[in-house]
């Protein structure tokens, strides 16, 4: 599962990562305050074309706790094994270290 935070960072994270690993989901979390839902319906025509499955979730906070609810449940739904991420996002690697779940930086 790659994680895109919606910026263009994401984007070519992703097509770095896409020549390395099977990516077969994308999960964009939007931020509580809003700042990033706009880029939800790009990343969806993109996901789209690309023919990745995407799931979206949206955070009041960037607790630990509430990533790690996102996590768990993809976890045990589609049998998420590793997540990447472009970048140094702390939270996200310590609700998937507590859940067994590998984190790939890109």
């Amino acid at each position: 599962m790659f994680v895109w935070n919606g910026d263009k960072g994401s984007s070519y994270a992703f097509s770095k990562v896409r020549e390395d690993f099977d990516i077969s989901y994308i999960l964009m979390v939007l931020n509580g305050d809003g700042s990033n839902h706009s880029s939800l319906s790009s990343l969806r025509r993109e996901c789209e074309k690309l023919g990745v499955p995407f799931f979206w979730a949206k955070l009041k906070s960037e607790r630990p706790e509430e990533y790690l609810e996102v996590v768990a449940e993809l976890k045990d739904d589609y049998g998420i094994e590793a997540v990447v991420t472009d970048g140094s996002q702390g939270v996200i690697e310590e609700s998937c270290g507590a859940l067994g779940v590998r984190v790939i930086r890109a």
